[in-house]
């Protein structure tokens, strides 16, 4: 099991060389944000493969699973919240919302970085599978299998579908109550706890743009519409749901504060 650490380490080294390079030929924001975000998906696509072969080896259950489960998405959040990436297309539903549900974001710039995420995505498994083929014998045999579709046969589409909003909903909104510090490490618990009681019928991902790269007319496909819906609509549901319940509640908490302070005020005046 030790080749997987040693692949992922080996992907961040070369994704530190491309940033160090990167930062030297160019100072444009823009130009360093796909850079980034290049970056980061090859290093998270490398993650998932490794995390494939260990499910296969050792379950879902197992405690090297879940450390490395965790150890990526803190990685993840942590590198993103310091360059201020996107890492999904959820992150344009956020910027929605907190502009008071108005996109002044450039659609231009969101079809960029999916686009930058998915190729992305494809050279992390290019370069997993590169490396595969100098290690063990379980990570030779892995590069050579088909992908698998996630989907359970055994449930149904919108049952899979309710559990991508929900788990979205949940954890966005536990993310709204957790100071910026802890951001990082409390996601990559909470994604992990999510994923153990809510992937038996999808998966999980709540990242639309590796469940496609990932699953989409792999062995098992169920239909691409039903992969759309499930892993598309899903988590925006449910990070739409979680924003729009963050503003009912402010928008009750806010009027009762108001009455509070009223009554306050005119019998300080009267004394």
């Amino acid at each position: 099991m030790h080749w997987c650490y040693i692949t992922i380490a080996l992907c961040i080294v070369l994704a530190w060389i491309i940033r160090a390079i990167a930062k030297q030929l160019t100072e444009d924001d823009v130009t360093l944000l796909h850079v980034y975000e290049f970056l980061a998906n090859i290093i998270s696509s490398v993650f998932v493969m490794e995390l494939n072969v260990m499910t296969s080896e050792y379950g879902i259950t197992s405690l090297s699973f879940m450390f490395t489960f965790v150890l990526h998405l803190f990685i993840r959040h942590y590198f993103l919240l310091s360059v201020n990436g996107y890492g999904t297309i959820l992150t344009f539903v956020d910027d929605y919302y907190i502009n008071q549900r108005y996109i002044k974001f450039s659609l231009q710039l969101m079809f960029t970085i999916l686009v930058t995420q998915a190729v992305g995505v494809l050279c992390g498994q290019w370069v997993g599978k590169f490396m595969w083929s100098f290690e063990d014998h379980v990570h030779v045999h892995s590069g050579q299998e088909a992908c698998f579709a996630t989907l359970a046969v055994s449930y149904t589409w919108y049952h899979a579908l309710m559990l991508e909003a929900f788990g979205t909903f949940i954890g966005n909104s536990i993310d709204f109550v957790t100071p910026d510090k802890l951001k990082p490490i409390v996601r990559a618990v909470v994604t992990l706890c999510l994923f153990q009681m809510f992937g038996y019928a999808s998966g999980l991902w709540m990242h639309p743009m590796f469940a496609t790269i990932f699953t989409f007319r792999c062995k098992g496909h169920s239909g691409d519409l039903i992969h759309l819906f499930v892993f598309w609509l899903g988590p925006i549901i449910g990070f739409a749901l979680s924003w729009e319940l963050r503003y009912l509640i402010q928008q009750n908490i806010q009027p009762a504060t108001e009455e509070n302070i009223q009554p306050a005020t005119e019998e300080k005046k009267e004394q």
